[in-house]
């Protein structure tokens, strides 16, 4: 008799203490038998081990035989379908973010061309303007990441305490670094590209437009 910390459905689910007992002389509803291949090839084995037992007792039933490779990958097959479901509803969800925060970004620069021709009309520079209103447009997308990403950490460590048998998630902080600066990059490009549209026009053309 021997205790040991073992799972028994999948790999994933929580160790539990469990007694082996040795099954000769014991009525037992079903068995498991077991075979370890020498070879790389244990799928040509399945065979052998079927004629084996029905050369041992013909009236045993024998089913769901497959290897240890076949039973590993309908373990991880729930959990590899529910990460690349994941994965793509993340990246959607980015590609959304970054069309929102271009089109938002493009259209708060775009709002103030006037007030834009105007500080050009008194003397302001091209790149003074530029400065300007890269600072009003990313900084606004920064403060909204940094929030984001203290939201999702807050988010998961409280959900990890409603959901019984839940881990703690762990945000990489490479993973919230490249989408912040994703982000950024893209309302700084949306606004760049304002700028450089309105700085190119005339004063006069751009205020009478208005």
């Amino acid at each position: 008799m021997r205790k040991r910390r073992c799972t028994l459905y999948c790999l994933h689910e929580r160790e539990f203490s469990a007694v082996v007992l040795a099954s000769a002389g014991r009525a037992c509803a079903s068995l498991t038998f077991v075979a370890r291949a020498t070879n790389d090839d244990a799928a040509k084995l399945l065979a052998r081990c079927r004629d084996a037992i029905r050369d041992l007792d013909s009236a045993v039933p024998i089913y769901d035989v497959k290897t240890l490779d076949d039973r590993l990958q309908e373990t991880v097959a729930q959990p590899r379908f529910y990460a690349t479901m994941m994965s793509f509803f993340g990246a959607l969800a980015m590609i959304l973010a970054i069309l929102g925060v271009h089109g938002a970004a493009a259209y708060a620069a775009e709002q103030r061309k006037r007030e834009m021709a105007i500080r050009i009309a008194l003397g302001s520079t091209g790149a003074a303007v530029r400065n300007l209103l890269l600072r009003d447009g990313v900084l606004p997308v920064a403060l909204s990441a940094a929030s984001g990403i203290l939201g999702a950490l807050a988010a998961g460590q409280y959900l990890s305490h409603l959901i019984e048998g839940a881990r703690e998630v762990s945000i990489g902080p490479g993973a919230c670094a490249t989408a912040a600066a994703v982000l950024l990059a893209v309302a700084g490009l949306a606004v760049w590209l304002a700028v450089t549209r309105i700085a190119s026009l005339d004063p006069a053309v751009a205020l009478r437009s208005e």
